[in-house]
């Protein structure tokens, strides 16, 4: 049995500090996934509890094995310092997620995420 596998993954953030109280931020990450499990044998006899004279053809299980992933993620987000010890964050995060070889599930999707939170500092 053959195992083959790549992925290829690229990062990119920045922030700036406008001024003392605001903050922002962007950032982004694209990752590229790509395995295959190849010449897979499977022999019954090998296999305890296996019945006699029972064939398991797992001779196509090759085809199905194949992993083919595209993830995007990408983010903007700003922090506001209101007091020393308290800040408001606001934040927008998209994510598409594609899955190209679907034999067990497809999770093919995207998502648009929002967030405020207040933050204090003891």
């Amino acid at each position: 049995m053959e195992y083959e596998a790549k992925t290829h993954t690229l990062l990119a953030a920045l922030n700036y500090q406008v001024n003392q109280k605001l903050t922002v931020g962007i950032s982004s990450s694209y990752s590229d996934s790509k395995a295959k499990i190849r010449d897979l044998v499977f022999d019954s006899t090998q296999v305890s509890g296996t019945p006699a004279g029972y064939n398991y053809d797992l001779s196509e299980v090759d085809n199905y094995s194949e992993l083919d992933i595209q993830q995007l993620d990408f983010a903007i987000n700003a922090d506001y310092r209101v007091r020393e010890n308290i800040s408001m964050n606001i934040g927008f995060n998209y994510r598409r997620y594609d899955d190209d070889e679907p034999y067990l599930e497809d999770g093919t999707g995207e998502a648009y995420l929002t967030n405020i939170s207040l933050l204090y500092r003891f």
